[in-house]
């Protein structure tokens, strides 16, 4: 799905799953563009995945080249999203930018179960669940998150020192990513994030609310 323009819905019914059969994000968000991904209830799920370096939901890599991306909203709903790579090692986050140098709009996670799956790349590099993914630019920018409302979110970094929100690693430099949850200037707010190393379950962190994990 492209989401090229204004501010339109993604409804969600039951079990659904959008996959990418070649290059771009599952759900692509233009730059000044906003998707909200909703449904009845937590009990209806959507599952995204990426190609070729994009990610899930988000912006996407195409010829090497890294687009920004626009704003995304998941409420009142289930989402799983996955990120992927491509075979020179571009690498992105299960939901957020295709690359370091991209731009993100805000994340707004709010009444909903988010699972997202960042990339061990061959050992290599590795990218956070949700937030930057990793082409070698020098000035990442990291997206602003926002989670509310008794959200249950799960962030799978691939590994390395990636954050489990926030930057990317590498095996040469993790001077940006330190293990963290990096929300860009964002808040966490009466949520639990969950922060997995691939399916390893690493710490649970409880925000009250006022925001203190």
């Amino acid at each position: 799905i492209s989401i090229t323009s204004g501010s339109p819905t993604i409804q969600v019914e039951g079990d659904n799953t959008i996959t990418t059969t070649g290059s771009g994000a599952g759900i692509y968000v233009e730059e000044n563009s906003t998707v909200t991904i909703t449904g009845d209830s937590r009990n209806d799920e959507l599952t995204v995945r990426g190609g070729n370096g994009s990610p899930g939901i988000g912006g996407y890599i195409i010829n090497n080249s890294n687009i920004n991306c626009g704003n995304i909203k998941i409420t009142n709903v289930s989402v799983i999203a996955y990120g992927s790579t491509d075979n020179i090692s571009n690498t992105s986050s299960g939901i957020g930018n295709a690359c370091e140098g991209a731009t993100c709009g805000t994340i707004t996670i709010e009444n909903a179960t988010v699972h997202a799956y960042g990339i061990n790349a061959g050992n290599v590099i590795f990218t956070p669940g949700i937030g930057n993914g990793y082409l070698g630019d020098s000035n990442p920018s990291l997206p602003i998150v926002n989670i509310s409302n008794d959200s249950e979110v799960h962030v799978h970094r691939g590994g390395g020192n990636a954050d489990y929100i926030g930057y990317p690693a590498n095996l040469w430099d993790d001077t940006s990513a330190n293990n963290d949850i990096n929300l860009g200037g964002g808040s966490c707010v009466s949520s639990t994030v969950y922060c997995y190393t691939g399916d390893t379950l690493d710490k649970t962190v409880v925000y009250d609310g006022s925001g203190v994990g």
